[in-house]
């Protein structure tokens, strides 16, 4: 029989059983810890030690933030596990938790912080992804306690048990993979990691294609090399192409709307992404354009855990903007602001929704300078022109012909997938523009 206060019981298959408080949930509730023996002493000597570790667990100074623990954690299992199961974690860790849970500070964490990530990595409410499965909720879960754990043991962070309630398995999604069975061909869109699940999945043979419509990011630079071995992999990004010895094509884009394009003579610029540390370019940008008579009407997502001044959050979203509203922007201003990230050269989604509706486009992809959308001087690359940007805005947009436009439509793009014919830029031809042939194509065009 237990003695008071002491949570010691003898079990009904004999052993000694002992409980001690090893956590708290948010509400406040304790989370409990057990320890066995074969007898009443074993099992007391071991709860004292349990519980002196709980009470006097001492803290490292070092305080990284969980980004930076996470690479630590990486380097610390990598060597001992397949290279595929690597590039599946980091696959993971960079795409769904890093974004929510990396600013932090471990020892900040608490339950409550942890639960709610996890909720919000799981379902983000800007809908930055769609909501996770069954199986990778459980994957992002299993690797948050994973590494949590490996900070307990570094002795940077107190003991935390997460307690999360998973989302249900979608039965439709098991049906769908049988589905896939049906097609001579299959295209996934970004989904390298499930490359050689569905290629394993086939019964019959058909042809895979994945589309890369993000840059490669060195987290998933393993996975892409996987996926070369079960799919052909295209980009739209000729860089990306030449480094990693991927199919190239022309990004594509399909009006969503065939209504009349609207306020011609508008005065506002638009833009519409997530921060990813562009705001001091944007607010610099912005008030630039406030200065030549226009208007930055830009719409940030804001980067998780990250302070803004009164000035940045004026552009702040809520929730992330849906489509429609997207094009409805797009049709009402003067033209659409694009920035890319440092290295890209492949032509965005978001520049030929502004070609297509026809304004004019505001960039730093100088890359863009090599495309046929460059001549017409509908295109201005920021720090490389000699027009000024007042100069440019001013000036009427440039009509393309529809057999330039016809190279960025879907059905050309599908056409080249299916028949592997790579797109060709211009620059393959030997036509490389200087900085002074560019400006000149500007105001000819004009």
């Amino acid at each position: 029989m237990a003695k008071r206060g002491e949570n010691i019981r003898k079990r009904k298959d004999g052993r000694w059983e002992g409980r001690y408080i090893k956590g708290r949930k948010s509400d406040r509730t304790a989370i409990w810890g057990y320890i066995y023996g074969h007898s009443y002493n074993e099992v007391k000597e071991k709860l004292t030690i349990k519980k002196m570790e709980v009470q006097q667990f001492a803290l490292n100074v070092e305080n990284p933030t969980f980004s930076e623990l996470s690479r630590t954690w990486e380097s610390s299992i990598f060597l001992g596990v397949k290279s595929s199961t690597a590039a599946h974690y980091r696959y993971t860790l960079q795409h769904y938790i890093l974004p929510v849970l990396g600013p932090y500070r471990v020892q900040a964490l608490n339950e409550s912080i942890l639960e709610k990530s996890l909720l919000e990595i799981i379902a983000p409410a800007d809908q930055n992804h769609k909501t996770l499965g069954n199986a990778m909720s459980k994957e992002c879960l299993m690797l948050v306690r994973r590494i949590c754990r490996y900070a307990v043991h570094l002795h940077t962070m107190r003991p935390i048990e997460i307690d999360l309630k998973l989302p249900v398995v979608n039965s439709s999604n098991t049906a769908n993979v049988n589905n896939w069975n049906r097609y001579d061909e299959i295209i996934l869109f970004d989904a390298v990691f499930l490359v050689p699940a569905i290629y394993k999945a086939k019964r019959r043979e058909c042809k895979l294609h994945l589309w890369m419509w993000n840059i490669i990011e060195d987290y998933n630079v393993g996975w892409i090399q996987i996926a070369k071995e079960f799919a052909d992999v295209w980009t739209f990004d000729k860089g990306d192409a030449d480094n990693y010895g991927l199919h190239f094509s022309n990004q594509f884009y399909f009006p969503q709307s065939t209504e009349e394009v609207l306020n011609q003579n508008s005065k506002s610029v638009f833009f519409v992404g997530a921060d990813k540390n562009r705001m001091k370019s944007l607010c610099y940008i912005a008030d630039d354009l406030h200065s030549i008579g226009f208007q930055g009407d830009f719409y940030i997502l804001p980067d998780a855990n990250k302070g803004y001044s009164q000035k940045d959050k004026q552009y702040l979203l809520k929730d992330r903007m849906d489509d429609e509203s997207v094009i409805d922007h797009v049709r009402k201003c003067a033209a659409v602001l694009d920035l890319v990230k440092e290295g890209q050269v492949g032509i965005t989604v978001r520049t030929l929704e502004a070609v297509f509706y026809k304004k004019k486009v505001i960039t730093n992809n100088i890359a863009v300078r090599n495309t046929d959308l460059y001549r017409f001087g509908n295109i201005y690359i920021l720090g490389k022109e000699s027009v000024t940007l007042e100069d440019f805005l001013r000036k009427p947009f440039a009509n393309y012909g529809q057999c330039i436009l016809k190279k960025y439509t879907a059905k050309t793009w599908l056409k080249n997938i299916c028949s592997g014919e790579e797109s060709i830029l211009d620059n393959d031809k030997d036509e490389q523009y200087t900085d002074k042939q560019a400006s000149r194509y500007t105001i000819v065009a004009a």
